[in-house]
C-alpha cells in the first residue's frame, strides 16, 4: 500500500474513529494499530513531514460522527478515491505521526463538561442570574460562577457570552479568561475566548482590561471599541459598531473583518457538528470579509468565500468532514 494511499485512509479512520457505531470504532482502533505495526519505514519519513494540523490533534469527542455519514463517506470515497489521495497529498502533506499522537492523545474537554452553565453546538442560552444580570451564552459555550458576598466573577471556559450587569456597587463584575481579567464598569459587553487570546467588544459604557501574564498591564475600553489580549499583552483598539455586533450574536450571524480563515473555521465549529481537516500555514494569508449565517451549510458558506479566492479547494467527505487547502 502506497504512502499516498494511506493517507486517504487515514482520513476514512479518523473518522471511524469518531463514530457513534462501537463496534466499527473498535475495529477501527484495532486496523490503525496493526498499519502501524506493519509499515514501520513508512512511518519513519513521515515523522519528517509537518505536524498534522493543529484542529484534528483538538477534535472534541462532542462532535461524534454518525453511522449513516461513516457509511456514505466510504461510497463517496469508493467513487472517487483517485480524486481525494491526489488532494490530499497535495492539500495536507498528512503525518502519521500526527494522526498517532492525535489518537492515543484525544483531546477530551471535560472542562466543558463540568462548568457550571454550557450551550450546545448551535444553541443560545439566556440566563437570568441571582445578582439580577442577564447573561447569553453563544453556541458552544461554557462558563463557571463564583458569586458569594464578597464578589460576583464568571470564569469563560470557552465560547463567547454577552453579559447586562446590575448594578452592585459593592461586588464588582468580573469575566475572567485565560488571557484576561474583564471588569465592568458599566452594563453590556461581549467577551470571546478564542484558542490562544480573548476578546472584548463593549456595547455600553466601559470595562476595566486587566492582563493576565502581564499583571502589570491594564486598560480602560469604551463603548464601541474592541480589544484583544494574549500572552504578549494587548493589541490596539479597534472600533466596532456595536448596534451591529450585538445583533450579530443575538440572530446567530458570524461578522468577519479581515477574519483569518482559520479563526472562522474554528468559529463555524461552535453552529455545525463538523470537522474541518487544514493546513494552517497554508491558510494563514486568506483574510475574510462577510457576514455569514451559521443557518446555511459549512460547505455553503466556504463556496461563497471561494468566489473571493478561486485557489481555495474544498472537498468533503460524507456532511461531517471537509478538507480545506490551496490548489
Amino acid at each position: 500500500m502506497s504512502i499516498e494511499l494511506d493517507k486517504t485512509q487515514l482520513a476514512l479512520w479518523v473518522m471511524r474513529l469518531s463514530t457513534d457505531d462501537e463496534k466499527e470504532r473498535a475495529q477501527a482502533e484495532a486496523e490503525f494499530i496493526q498499519w502501524k505495526l506493519l509499515h514501520l519505514e513508512e512511518a519513519k519519513q513521515v515523522e519528517e513531514m509537518m505536524h498534522f494540523s493543529e484542529q484534528m490533534q483538538k477534535l472534541s469527542t462532542r462532535h461524534v460522527i454518525r453511522k449513516e455519514t461513516l457509511e456514505h463517506s466510504f461510497s463517496a470515497h469508493k467513487q472517487a478515491t483517485s480524486k481525494v489521495k491526489k488532494n490530499w497529498g497535495k492539500l495536507f502533506g498528512l503525518s502519521v505521526l500526527g494522526i498517532s499522537t492525535y489518537i492515543a492523545a484525544q483531546v477530551i474537554p471535560y472542562q466543558y463538561y463540568w462548568a457550571d452553565v454550557k450551550s450546545d453546538i448551535g444553541e443560545q442560552q439566556h440566563l437570568r442570574l441571582e445578582d439580577g444580570s442577564l447573561l447569553t451564552l453563544a453556541a458552544d459555550t461554557a462558563v463557571n460562577f463564583h458569586f458569594d458576598h464578597k464578589q460576583r466573577e464568571i470564569e469563560l471556559v470557552q465560547g463567547k457570552i454577552m453579559i447586562e450587569v446590575a448594578k452592585d456597587p459593592h461586588r464588582p463584575l468580573v469575566v475572567n479568561t485565560r488571557q484576561a481579567h474583564f471588569t465592568a464598569l458599566g452594563t453590556r459587553f461581549i467577551v470571546e475566548q478564542l484558542e490562544e487570546r480573548s476578546r472584548l467588544s463593549l456595547l455600553h459604557s466601559k470595562v476595566l482590561a486587566k492582563s493576565v501574564e502581564q499583571p502589570q498591564l491594564e486598560k480602560i475600553v469604551t463603548a464601541g471599541q474592541q480589544l484583544e489580549v494574549s500572552q504578549a499583552g494587548f493589541s490596539n483598539l479597534v472600533q466596532i459598531d456595536s448596534v451591529s455586533v450585538e445583533n450579530a450574536l443575538q440572530q446567530n450571524q458570524l461578522i468577519a473583518q479581515d477574519m483569518p480563515l482559520t479563526e472562522l473555521l474554528e468559529q463555524l465549529k461552535r453552529f455545525h457538528r463538523v470537522h474541518f481537516i487544514y493546513n494552517t500555514k497554508q491558510l494563514a494569508h486568506i483574510k475574510v470579509n462577510a457576514v455569514i449565517s451559521v443557518k446555511q451549510s459549512p460547505r455553503q458558506s466556504l463556496e461563497l468565500i471561494a468566489m473571493q479566492y478561486p485557489k481555495l479547494s474544498i472537498h468533503s467527505l460524507g456532511d461531517q468532514l471537509i478538507l480545506i487547502g490551496l490548489d
